[in-house]
C-alpha cells in the first residue's frame, strides 16, 4: 500500500513538472506533520512560493534548489533531485537559536498582498536591459511610468498618474532600501541612489500605501538588498556597453557564516548623452550586512555616491520632430549640470520578545551635497548650491495572537524624519554667477504614527489600520532676516481591505485607504525661493478590488484591478505673476479612475525549452476640476492607455532570447491648450548565452531597444507652466554586456 501511494505521488509530481512546476510536500521531521506557511528562497533571497494548508508547496521546474524556512525549523537546502522522488522534505525543530527571520521591509509580503495590488518583477527583468537604473524593470508593471534624463541622468517616477508634481522630482511616493526609507521629511527622494545593482528583489505597491509604512498616497517602491545564503564566498561583475559612450562598470563580493551574511560592491557608468547636454557619470559603493544574536537579528546599510548629469532642457512638439538631439540652446550654453554627492546609512534590529513579539527599531541619516547650474533662457536659470542633512528612527512592536482559531497579526509603532536643508541660489546669466537671490535654512519634522490589524480565517482575511501625522516647517530667510513657520494639524487615515480565497489559487480583494501627500520644500519655495506658508498637503483616498489567480510562478498567472481614486487639494505649478518664476498652489480636486490587468504563460515546449510570456496593460482616466478655470480637464501627463508584452525562450544548453514590445497612447501636455504629445510603440530584442561550470557562470548577451527605430518622446518630463513638453529619446540601440559569478549557489 505504501508502495503504491508513493508511486502514485511520483507520478503526480511528474506530471506537474511536465506542465511547468515541480511539487512537494514539507513536514516536521518529528511527527510529520504539514508545515504551513514555509517559505522557499532562491540563492538570491527571492521568494518562491509558500507552502498551503497541506504543506503543498509547487515551484518552477527549471529551478534547481531551494531553501526552505519556517518558525521554529532548521532552514534547509533541498535539490529538486532529492526532493521528486519521495515527493516529501522535512525540517528538524530548530536547536539552540531564533526561527529563522526573512530579511524585507515591513510588514511581510504576506500583509501587503492583503491590502494592495502589488508588482514583483522577476530577476530576469531586473538583471536586464542596460541596468543604468530601475526603469527598464519598472516600466513593466501596469499603472507605472518611470523616466531618466538619459541614461543613468535625473528621474522620474509616476504610479496611477501621480506625476503632475513630479517634473523635476520623485513626490508622493515612498521608497525603502531594506527596512530603511529612503526618502526625506518633506516627502521627495532622492531615487537615483537606488542604483539596480543595491536591489535584487523589488515590490512596487500601486495602491495608497499601508499605515504603516508612514504617508504613500501615491504606492511604495519596497527594495530588497542581495545578502548570501550560502556559507562560501561569492564575487560577481557585470561590464555593459552601449551607444553615444554609454558604459556600466560593477563589481560585488559576498560572504556567510552561520551567525551572519555581507555583501559589498562598487559600479561605475557614464554616458555621453543622446541628446547634446545630456551626458552623465556615476560612482557608488555601498555595503550590507547581517548578523544574528541569540534574540535578535541586526542589520546595517551603507552607500554613497557621486553623480553627475546634464540637463538639457525640454523642447517643443517642433523641435522634437525636426531635431531630437537637440537641447534648449540656454542649457547648453550655460552648461546647465548637477553635481550631487549623497551618502546614507543606518542600523536595523529586529529583537525576540517571546514566541510571539518583536520589537522593532531602525536608525538611519542621510547626507546630499548638490550643485545645480541650470536654467533654458536668462530669465529663468540660477545657480544652486544645496545641502541637505536628513535622518530618522523607527520604533515598533508586533505580535501574533490565535484566539477561537482566528490568526492575529497587529503592529504599532511610530516613524519620525527630519531634514535640514541649506540653500544658496545666485543668479546665474550667460554662464556667469551673480548676487545672492535666496540664503535660507529650512527645516521639516515629520511625525508618523501607525497601529496594523490583520485577522485570518479559513478563506478570509481582514487587513485594518489606521495612521496619523503631523508636520512641522521652519524656514529662515537669511537675506531678508524672516523667520516663517508651518504647522500642518495632525492628520488621522485609515484603510481596510479584505481577501477571499474563492478556489485554492483564486484570490478577490477589496481595499478602502486614505493618505496625505506634503508638499516638499522646491514647492514650498517655488523657484523665486519665497516661502509659501499657504500651501497644505494633498489628501488621497481610494477605493481598489482585483482578482489574482495564481503566484507569478503559476502556469497561466493573471490578476486584474480596478481603482477610483481622489485627490483633494492637489498641488499644481503655474507661473508667477512675474511671469518667470514658478510657484505651486492647491489647484482643485483630481479624480483619478483606472483598470490594471496582467497575465502570463509560464511552461515547457515539448522538446523541454523552457518558456515565459508576460503581459499587462493599464487604462487610465483622470481629470482635474480647475478651481480657478471653472472646468474639468485632463490630468497633463497622464497617458489614456499603457500596454506591453515580452515573451521569452529558454533552451537547456543556455542560449536565451526575448522580445518585447511596449505602447503608450497620446497624453495632454497641458490644462489650458489642447496640446497632446503623440502616441508611441516600442520593441526590444535580447538574446544572451550562460556558460555554467562547477561554481561559476558567465552569460553574454545582446540588446537592442527600440528595434524599428521610432521617434518617441518620454512623457514624465511634461513642464505645462514653462510650456516646455517633450524629452526626446534615443533612436534604436544596441547594448552589449557580460555578467560574472564566481562561487554562487544558482
Amino acid at each position: 500500500m505504501r508502495f503504491r501511494a508513493a508511486l502514485l505521488l511520483t507520478l503526480l509530481t511528474c506530471a506537474r513538472a511536465a506542465l511547468g512546476q515541480v511539487c512537494f510536500t514539507v513536514a516536521q521531521a518529528d511527527d510529520l506533520r504539514p508545515l504551513v506557511g514555509c517559505v522557499a528562497l532562491d540563492a538570491r533571497r527571492v521568494v518562491l512560493a509558500v507552502s498551503d494548508a497541506q504543506g503543498r508547496l509547487c515551484v518552477s521546474a527549471e529551478v534547481d534548489s531551494v531553501h526552505l524556512e519556517s518558525a521554529g525549523r532548521e532552514p534547509r537546502w533541498v535539490t529538486m533531485e532529492a526532493a521528486v522522488p519521495t515527493g516529501m522534505v522535512l525540517l528538524r525543530a530548530a536547536q539552540h537559536e531564533l526561527e529563522p527571520l526573512t530579511i524585507e521591509p515591513w510588514p511581510t509580503t504576506q500583509d501587503r498582498l492583503a491590502l494592495a495590488s502589488s508588482h514583483a518583477p522577476d530577476s530576469a527583468t531586473l538583471a536586464g536591459f542596460e541596468r543604468s537604473s530601475l526603469r527598464s524593470a519598472l516600466l513593466w508593471a501596469p499603472g507605472v511610468q518611470m523616466d531618466q534624463r538619459g541614461l543613468g541622468g535625473s528621474t522620474r517616477l509616476s504610479i496611477r498618474g501621480s506625476l503632475l508634481r513630479s517634473p523635476y522630482g520623485v513626490r508622493g511616493v515612498k521608497v525603502y532600501w531594506g527596512p530603511l526609507p529612503l526618502t526625506l521629511a518633506d516627502g521627495s527622494t532622492p531615487l537615483e541612489l537606488l542604483d539596480p545593482a543595491l536591489v535584487n528583489g523589488m515590490d512596487v505597491v500601486r495602491s495608497v500605501g499601508s499605515p504603516a509604512y508612514g504617508s504613500a498616497p501615491a504606492g511604495l517602491v519596497l527594495a530588497r538588498p542581495y545578502l548570501p545564503v550560502d556559507q562560501e564566498p561569492s564575487v560577481s561583475g557585470e561590464l555593459i556597453g552601449g551607444p553615444n559612450g554609454y558604459y556600466r562598470m560593477a563589481v560585488q563580493a559576498a560572504n556567510a557564516t552561520p551567525r551572519g551574511a555581507t555583501s559589498a560592491g562598487l559600479v561605475k557608468q557614464g554616458n555621453d548623452g543622446y541628446r547634446q547636454q545630456e551626458w552623465s557619470d556615476r560612482v557608488q559603493g555601498w555595503l550590507v550586512s547581517r548578523w544574528r544574536g541569540k534574540r535578535s537579528i541586526t542589520q546595517a546599510f551603507l552607500t554613497g555616491q557621486q553623480a553627475n548629469w546634464a540637463l538639457p532642457g525640454s523642447v517643443d512638439s517642433l523641435t522634437a520632430y525636426t531635431d531630437p538631439r537637440a537641447a534648449r540652446p540656454y542649457s547648453a550654453k550655460v552648461n546647465a549640470h548637477v553635481e550631487k554627492q549623497q551618502f546614507f546609512g543606518g542600523l536595523q534590529n529586529e529583537l525576540r520578545l517571546g514566541d510571539a513579539l518583536r520589537v522593532r527599531s531602525s536608525v538611519h541619516a542621510q547626507v546630499i551635497d548638490k550643485l545645480n547650474p541650470y536654467g533654458t533662457s536668462a530669465a529663468a536659470s540660477g545657480y544652486k548650491d544645496e545641502g541637505i542633512a536628513a535622518g530618522g528612527g523607527r520604533l515598533s512592536l508586533s505580535g501574533e495572537l490565535r484566539p477561537q482559531a482566528v490568526d492575529l497579526a497587529w503592529e504599532l509603532g511610530l516613524e519620525a524624519l527630519v531634514e535640514r536643508d541649506r540653500l544658496a541660489e545666485r543668479t546665474y546669466a550667460d554662464g556667469v554667477i551673480g548676487d545672492l537671490r535666496t540664503q535660507a535654512v529650512s527645516r521639516v519634522g515629520n511625525l508618523n504614527g501607525f497601529a496594523t490589524l490583520q485577522a485570518h480565517r479559513g478563506r478570509f482575511t481582514v487587513m485594518s489600520g489606521v495612521g496619523f501625522e503631523r508636520t512641522l516647517l521652519k524656514h529662515e530667510d537669511e537675506l531678508r532676516d524672516t523667520v516663517l513657520t508651518s504647522q500642518q494639524d495632525p492628520v488621522v487615515y485609515p484603510s481596510i481591505g479584505v481577501q477571499a480565497r474563492v478556489k485554492r489559487d483564486w484570490l478577490l480583494h477589496a481595499r478602502y485607504a486614505e493618505s496625505v501627500s506634503r508638499p516638499t520644500l522646491w514647492e514650498l519655495l517655488g523657484t523665486a525661493g519665497i516661502f509659501n506658508s499657504t500651501l497644505r498637503p494633498e489628501h488621497v483616498s481610494e477605493v481598489e478590488a482585483g482578482l489574482t489567480i495564481g503566484s507569478d510562478t503559476a502556469m497561466f498567472p493573471f490578476s486584474a484591478v480596478i481603482y477610483w481614486r481622489t485627490t483633494d487639494g492637489l498641488i499644481v505649478p503655474r507661473t508667477a505673476t512675474n511671469g518667470v518664476d514658478q510657484e505651486y498652489v492647491n489647484a482643485g480636486t483630481a479624480h483619478q479612475n483606472g483598470f490594471e490587468l496582467s497575465m502570463g504563460v509560464n511552461g515547457r515546449t515539448a522538446h523541454g525549452n523552457w518558456i515565459r510570456i508576460d503581459g499587462f496593460c493599464g487604462i487610465q482616466e483622470h481629470t482635474l476640476q480647475v478651481e480657478a478655470l471653472g472646468v474639468e480637464r485632463p490630468v497633463p501627463g497622464v497617458p489614456g492607455g499603457t500596454a506591453g508584452a515580452k515573451g521569452s525562450m529558454r533552451f537547456p544548453f543556455g542560449l536565451s532570447a526575448e522580445l518585447g514590445y511596449r505602447y503608450v497612447s497620446e497624453l495632454p501636455a497641458d490644462l489650458v491648450k489642447n496640446t497632446m504629445i503623440p502616441s508611441y510603440e516600442l520593441l526590444h530584442l535580447r538574446t544572451s548565452w550562460t556558460f555554467r561550470w562547477a561554481g561559476s557562470a558567465l552569460t553574454a548577451f545582446v540588446h537592442v531597444d527600440n528595434l524599428l527605430d521610432q521617434r518617441y518622446t518620454a512623457f514624465v518630463q511634461v513642464n505645462d507652466p514653462g510650456s516646455r513638453y517633450y524629452n526626446p529619446a534615443p533612436g534604436r540601440s544596441l547594448f552589449l554586456g557580460a555578467a560574472f559569478t564566481w562561487g554562487a549557489r544558482g
